[in-house]
């Protein structure tokens, strides 16, 4: 009994890590997909272990694609996490997947059940900086990240604070003058020096002129992107991505949300406006003529 018990508190911990670590979500044709391939992996590496070990008594080979059969089920795991964070659940549930015939109902479930068209709190944006790459290489257009407290721009952090419509920024000593959004600051605005960094104090106002001045794509909290004056959210789904807008927002860059027509499946959801089934190559070419 305790052995149960302990068994099951490791168990628990484990998938609690799991749940903590996994961020995003995974739509029902994703799942399907990468389900399929991952079990039929797992009975692959199974079959040529067994395979090995028959016809050269070769236990080593049968270990290894043990672990990498666990490694696979670990993937799995987080894939079904993400799929009901896709439903908008609590990831916890994925431990009914481990009760004899609740699993196998659960899996149904999740290969069979739409997720949430719209945005929930598990949604997480694609990573701006490395969608937005080929535009870095072809057309120096780089990403600027303001957060909180934090901005981002070129694999660099600052420190960063906002009062009424002024921003403070701080620039440690320690990083070059080359990075354009630091040259550009310290060539323009007087630097107050304390201790090993320099703190520069700009309005909202000047702050979007250096954006468009320098031709930067401004990101929010790595969740929106500016494009035009309008906020967008991107997510990856269903391998290609998808774009979210609310329809206030979508006032602002009517026009240029036309040019998706025919590239896109639209939809719409309450209060949002739903552009699904992107290609990546089309959705570079419309953020590079409206961003």
């Amino acid at each position: 009994m305790a052995g149960a018990i302990v068994s099951f508190f490791i168990v628990a911990a484990f998938y609690g890590f799991v749940i903590w670590r996994v961020k995003g979500r995974c739509s029902r044709f994703e799942f399907i997909i990468k389900t399929v391939v991952i079990y039929v992996s797992i009975g692959v590496l199974f079959g040529i272990g067994m395979l090995v070990f028959l016809l050269f008594n070769n236990v080593s080979a049968f270990f290894i694609n043990y672990f990498i059969a666990l490694a696979l089920l670990y993937q799995s795991i987080k894939l079904t996490i993400k799929r009901f964070y896709d439903l908008d659940m609590d990831g916890w549930h994925v431990l009914l997947t481990m009760i004899p015939l609740v699993g196998l109902g659960v899996k149904i479930y999740l290969f069979v059940k739409e997720g949430e068209p719209g945005l929930n709190e598990y949604d997480e944006a694609v990573n701006y900086s490395k969608l937005l790459k080929p535009l870095k290489d072809t057309d120096q257009r780089q990403v600027i990240d303001i957060c909180s407290d934090r901005l981002f721009f070129d694999k660099d952090e600052f420190a960063f604070e906002r009062y009424l419509n002024n921003y403070k920024i701080t620039i440690p000593d320690y990083l070059q003058k080359e990075n354009i959004f630091v040259k550009y600051l310290t060539d323009k605005y007087t630097l107050k020096k304390e201790g090993y960094r320099k703190i520069i104090e700009i309005s909202k106002d000047e702050f979007l002129d250096m954006v468009k001045e320098l031709k930067l794509i401004l990101v929010k909290d790595s969740f929106y992107i500016l494009v035009g004056e309008a906020e967008v959210f991107i997510r990856q789904e269903d391998f290609k991505y998808t774009m979210i807008i609310t329809k206030d927002e979508s006032i602002r860059i009517e026009g240029e949300l036309k040019l998706l027509d025919g590239q896109s499946e639209y939809t719409e959801y309450e209060n949002l406006k739903i552009y699904k089934g992107i290609y990546k190559n089309n959705l570079l070419i419309w953020i590079k003529g409206v961003a």
